[in-house]
């Protein structure tokens, strides 16, 4: 039978109700599994919190509720199987993986998609259990490559019965407690089989497969194998009952792995023997266009001087949040060491620590390396080649701050006036009296103020002589020195200036405010 009927047909004898106790097989928890039928989802089996196995038909079945409940693990999310002929095929899905085959891959007529349980131990491992009534042989096999470690292929880190048997090792169960628990639970599904069925359908054999979780409990993952021996055949069980067999074909487990992407090598070397990086994008902002090279000293050098690229700027903000001084992922580089180590380092290298970066600076072929950025990326790391930090760092100021200062235009109307509204007031032109409407428009004859008479600028001739004491010693460049007033001829001409500029300003605010005074009376 294959691997989908089989375990379809043992999933659902497993969670039909015991007619005496009304609860489905004690002792046995069931990984959340979808039956697929004519590439559909048909049935959803899983193991409630109270223990109980339960089922949701097709009509109750969502891929968004399913992509959210199998996210909800960790780097691993789910397990896909699918039989040919005498083959069961094995298929691993990650979390970035797991969508895509969801929404857009096409599923098998008859397959099954399992949640993936997480080990006991940071290895994975899995208990092949071969059941009769008259002996129960227990195996199992347990990867050698930490689950965790990001650098070996999901494949080989995962692979027990269906992988290589040098990714493996094979054990057998030394502990008495954890025997006897399995065989219990297998006498526990061939009693409750028997008692759902009314006593019609006995089990002969079966072949299971289970997984320790990491509060020690036994989960019951798939079924390759079931022989029963029935009492009576009826066109009503006939159907659902698997077909009676001599022997059980062990099938042939196969894991099938992912197809792979082509991976470019991130540098190359020149004729010269100059090494460079090969990426297509920005290695700062991941933009594509025109790159640019620039070599690892200018770049280190402008982090140095505080030109923080995108990814250091992220390290130190996941840093303030929520500090992190280790971290269980190998290479996971978002810990406190990071925070002196260039970010674009970090992500072409991998993680290090700060002594393997300080001896990597002093390497020179290192600090020869080419990385390509952008136009933008490139002008901002080589701006220290062309200013100091202290220049940036009036400009940043100069840019930031708003400048307030509006110019303000001489107004000779008073705001008295503006705010005053037009009544009808006698007003005296020419001896005569005249009621009209006052306005800032009446025509007011102003005397005409007196031009100022400034006084005549002193000639070069009226600066005091120089004795021959007080010659220069050399005469190429008389004007920086000074003469014997203490100040220069330049000097003296700039504050003449300067005076002559105050005088008339002083004059013209006079001559406004006897203006304003001729204004008001006027109107008065």
């Amino acid at each position: 039978m294959k691997l989908s009927l089989s375990t379809e047909w043992l999933f659902f004898h497993l969670w039909k109700k015991n007619p005496d106790t009304n609860q489905s097989c004690p002792g046995v928890f069931v990984a959340d599994t979808i039956i697929y039928r004519w590439a559909q989802p048909y049935f959803w089996y899983f193991t409630s919190k109270d223990g109980q196995i339960l089922r949701k038909t097709k009509e109750r079945i969502f891929v968004e509720q399913i992509e959210e409940i199998f996210l909800r693990n960790g780097e691993i999310t789910a397990l896909y199987l699918q039989s040919q002929s005498n083959k069961i095929i094995f298929e691993y899905f990650q979390k970035n993986e797991f969508p895509l085959f969801l929404h857009q891959r096409e599923k098998a007529l008859n397959a099954l998609l399992q949640k993936f349980i997480e080990p006991k131990n940071s290895k994975n491992s899995m208990i092949k259990v071969s059941w009769s009534p008259q002996f129960c042989l227990l195996s199992r096999k347990t990867n050698i490559n930490d689950l965790k470690n990001a650098k070996i292929n999901i494949e080989e880190r995962l692979s027990t019965f269906e992988g290589p048997e040098h990714l493996s090792i094979a054990d057998s169960i030394a502990s008495p407690i954890l025997s006897a628990d399995i065989e219990q639970i297998c006498l526990n599904i061939v009693k409750h089989i028997q008692d759902v069925s009314g006593g019609n359908i006995q089990i002969s054999r079966m072949v299971l497969f289970f997984k320790i979780d990491e509060k020690n409990r036994l989960w019951l993952l798939f079924s390759s194998g079931v022989k029963v021996r029935q009492k009576f055949i009826n066109e009503e069980t006939l159907a659902d009952m698997p077909k009676n067999r001599d022997r059980i074909m062990s099938p042939i487990m196969i894991l099938q792995s992912q197809p792979k992407r082509v991976q470019f090598p991130k540098f190359s070397v020149d004729t010269q023997g100059m090494v460079s990086s090969n990426s297509m994008i920005c290695n700062n902002c991941s933009s594509q266009g025109d790159l640019y090279e620039l070599q690892l000293s200018q770049y280190i050098e402008a982090y140095d001087q505080g030109v923080l690229d995108e990814e250091s700027k992220l390290i130190r903000q996941k840093m303030l949040k929520q500090p992190v001084q280790k971290s269980e992922i190998e290479d996971d580089y978002y810990v406190e060491s990071s925070i002196n180590i260039p970010g674009i380092i970090l992500k072409m290298w991998g993680k290090m620590d700060p002594e393997k970066y300080n001896n990597l600076k002093l390497n020179p072929s290192f600090m020869q390396i080419k990385v390509k950025f952008c136009l933008e990326c490139y002008l901002m790391f080589t701006k220290i080649q062309v200013e100091s930090k202290t220049d940036r760092d009036v400009k940043t100021q100069q840019v930031s701050r708003q400048t307030n200062w509006v110019q303000s235009k001489p107004q000779i109307e008073s705001a008295s006036l503006l705010s005053q509204k037009p009544t009808k007031t006698p007003i005296k032109i020419d001896n005569k009296d005249v009621s009209q409407k006052s306005s800032i428009q009446t025509k007011v004859t102003i005397p005409k103020v007196p031009k100022l008479v400034l006084p005549p600028a002193p000639s070069k001739t009226q600066t005091p002589a120089i004795t021959e004491r007080q010659q220069f010693p050399s005469q190429r460049a008389p004007f920086i020195y000074k003469n014997k007033q203490g100040v220069s001829i330049q000097s003296q001409q700039h504050s003449f200036n300067s005076t002559r500029s105050t005088i008339t300003h002083s004059m013209r605010m006079q001559s406004i405010q006897q203006l304003k005074e001729l204004l008001q009376d006027q109107q008065l």
